[in-house]
């Protein structure tokens, strides 16, 4: 059976805390055994060590604030019995009450006023260095109270005297109030007030835990919409020195103090930790020396590896990961000719907008200029073809500097960031002054919106076309912005042409699709509006004679570098995230639409189609021997349509390009329907 230690409370009031030996509990029914990695030091510690505030058999080991690794198996705010709020959801809306929180600087507080918000709930709360324990710190609150409807008070700290306070607040209120508390509430309490003590587990068999850990908190932390506050502090390691880290609770504001309890890591431990808390599942790669003991230990931790035997086929994954989920996909290699091979995954990321994270060892820092293994100065090479370039330093700089390249290939444009990790800083142990911080997840980009007269310009160009067209690319399939592009071309009756990338946003069969008639759409179209789309080979880069000699192109992107490229004019250009844009031009368009019926333009597409699918349909039918591509392609479609019917969507991209007869430009015809994730993802 393992060994256990504790840091013992040998007796009442007793300050200096002792380390010995502990029993290794095996888990009851429906128990874990958790092996702990670091402790949060709470108050209730401090409290229960030098105020006795509840009673102890000694000596008895204090501290449930714990963070580690399962090794065995076996909240006030909704309980019916407590403050009965609304359940928080995603896409909650205001509604119309307000609850008092007693302490929300503090860790309790800061997650109360996230899920009280995240159910409608508008918050007045107390935050300062004292929590407010100044004179008029009631008639305040009641003051701000005035003329809302009061859904009760939180007291996430009580302090000496904060639950008089808030008691004294609830009674002021109309009607009946509810106070939950974390320690004990008065004997006496006034008419219409009811309190009720509450402790972190008791939720633990309840629907509320449920609700809580299952349902909102996982998704709400990935998606950036509940963050772990306030901010932690490291403030020492071992349990030898428990009691420096309980001594400086009391009167601490705004932070989460934090003691590490686990043994001193290595620097490969701490990259597979970093990449692991930033919620990376995958790592591909070839492994090495040095970088052998990192997918090793990112295995350990539960990331998959993916291995392959060439570092170019490993980029060009990690990138197209990338882009499918559209978080950053890892690529570990090892330095040298392995970073070298690399290089086509970071042209590949670069070029196509593809988020990318690649970590590649290296030789040893205090060897340099001294043709140490496979030595090359990688950041000096790749800092002009990635968004950044790091090497940490020292291992406390190692989670920083993977937490800022994650986070510049994800933000922005996205495109490749690099981490070159030198092999001392791989083996190295971190020391016991160590002040590495706590990585954690990278809320998702933030979403920027369109000027209110850019859009009311473009409106107005839209509105007079008579050949518009919008082409929709790679980057609006990269920002998950088909319902709505897919509202727009139904509100507006535009006809569309998807780029090879932003196809199966919308269906192909879709009758505004003008994908078979491209070289008419192009030639025609007065006002393009392009969704994502860069005017580069693929789209001729918008110059005649495929273009318009007059089309005017109306950007949407959400780099600002792209704007005014080639035949687009800056000054029609929109910055902005599509999925948020559109919307906003729908207002500006309001219930106007195309009339393709109309129009000689339609009319033209509709005869390009015809003509160009007939072509396309009689070659597909050549029983001739050798089969053509097309008859070859034709019998794939009907054989994989056989097997699952396109509109049960399970059919990854196909896509034919035929060549008419005496004409300089391919007519295209596509069968698209949405691609699957690959097993691993």
């Amino acid at each position: 059976m393992p060994s256990n230690s504790a840091a013992w409370l040998m007796g009442e009031k007793v300050h200096t805390l002792e380390v010995k030996s502990a029993p290794y509990t095996l888990p009851g029914d429906n128990a874990i055994l958790i092996k702990n990695s670091a402790m949060a030091i709470n108050p209730a510690d401090w409290a229960m060590q030098a105020l006795v505030v509840w009673p102890l058999k000694y000596p008895s080991v204090i501290g449930a604030d714990i963070a580690g690794e399962v090794v065995e198996l076996a909240a006030g705010l909704y309980q019916e019995d407590y403050l009965r709020l609304e359940h928080p959801t995603a896409d909650h809306s205001p509604n119309g009450k307000t609850i008092l929180i007693w302490g929300g600087s503090s860790s309790v507080g800061s997650n109360a006023i996230q899920l009280a918000v995240a159910s409608g709930y508008e918050v007045v709360t107390t935050a300062s260095s004292k929590n407010f324990d100044e004179a008029t710190v009631v008639d305040d609150i009641n003051s701000a109270l005035e003329g809302k409807q009061f859904a009760g008070v939180f007291d996430a700290i009580n302090t000496d005297g904060a639950i008089d306070k808030c008691v004294d607040i609830a009674s002021r209120r109309q009607g009946k109030s509810f106070v939950t508390t974390v320690r004990s509430p008065p004997k006496k309490l006034p008419s219409g007030v009811s309190s009720k003590l509450i402790f972190s587990y008791s939720i633990y068999d309840n629907e509320i835990s449920k609700l809580l850990y299952a349902d909102y908190l996982p998704k709400a932390l990935a998606e950036g919409r509940f963050v772990a506050a306030p901010d932690a502090l490291v403030v020492g390691k071992g349990l030898e020195n428990v009691q420096s880290g309980i001594d400086m609770i009391s009167g601490m504001s705004a932070k989460k103090l934090v003691h590490l309890l686990m043994a001193p890591s290595t620097g490969a431990h701490i990259i597979a930790r970093t990449l692991r808390d930033l919620g990376v599942a995958v790592v591909f790669g070839i492994v090495g020396i040095p970088v052998v003991e990192i997918a090793e230990e990112a295995i350990d931790l539960g990331i998959k590896f993916v291995g392959f035997r060439n570092e170019q086929a490993a980029g060009y994954a990690a990138s197209m990961y990338g882009y499918l989920t559209g978080k950053p996909g890892v690529c570990l290699v090892v330095g040298g000719p392995g970073l070298l091979h690399a290089i086509p995954g970071i042209s590949n990321s670069s070029v196509n907008a593809f988020p990318l994270l690649l970590l590649a060892g290296s030789s040893e820092a205090h060897l340099a200029s001294k043709g140490a293994f496979q030595e090359l100065d990688a950041v000096s090479f790749l800092t002009p073809h990635t968004k950044s370039a790091y090497r940490p330093a020292a291992l406390d700089a190692i989670s920083d500097a993977i937490h800022n390249a994650y986070r510049s290939a994800y933000y922005g444009r996205p495109g490749p960031s690099f981490v070159d990790l030198p092999a001392n800083i791989i083996q190295g142990v971190e020391s016991s002054s160590s002040t590495r911080g706590l990585a954690g997840l990278v809320p998702s980009p933030p979403k920027s919106s369109a000027e209110e007269t850019a859009l009311f310009r473009v409106a107005q160009l839209l509105k007079a076309a008579k050949s518009p067209l919008i082409v929709i690319g790679k980057g609006a399939a990269y920002t998950r912005a088909s319902e709505s592009i897919r509202s727009l071309v139904t509100q507006s009756q535009i006809p569309f042409l998807p780029t090879p990338m932003g196809k199966g946003i919308i269906p192909d069969s879709h009758p505004l699709n003008t994908a078979s008639a491209r070289s008419t759409a192009l030639r025609e179209a007065d006002i393009v509006l392009l969704l994502g789309a860069r005017l580069n080979w693929i789209l001729h880069f918008g110059a005649p004679p495929k273009w318009n000699p007059s089309a005017k192109f109306i950007q949407i992107d959400i780099s600002a570098d792209e704007l005014g490229k080639n035949a687009a004019d800056p000054a029609l250009a929109i910055h902005g995230d599509i999925a948020t844009v559109i919307p906003q031009l729908q207002v500006h368009l309001s219930t106007w639409s195309y009339n393709p019926e109309s129009s000689p333009y339609t009319s033209r597409l509709l005869a390009a189609k015809e003509k160009n699918l007939a072509t396309a349909a009689k070659k597909a039918a050549d029983p001739g021997l050798p089969m053509t591509h097309s008859s070859a392609l034709s019998a794939i479609e009907r054989t994989l349509h056989s097997i699952s019917p396109p509109d049960d969507g399970r059919i990854a991209q196909t896509q034919w390009i035929f060549h008419a007869p005496f004409s300089p430009s391919p007519i295209l015809a596509y069968v698209s329907t949405p691609v699957p994730m690959p097993p691993w993802a």
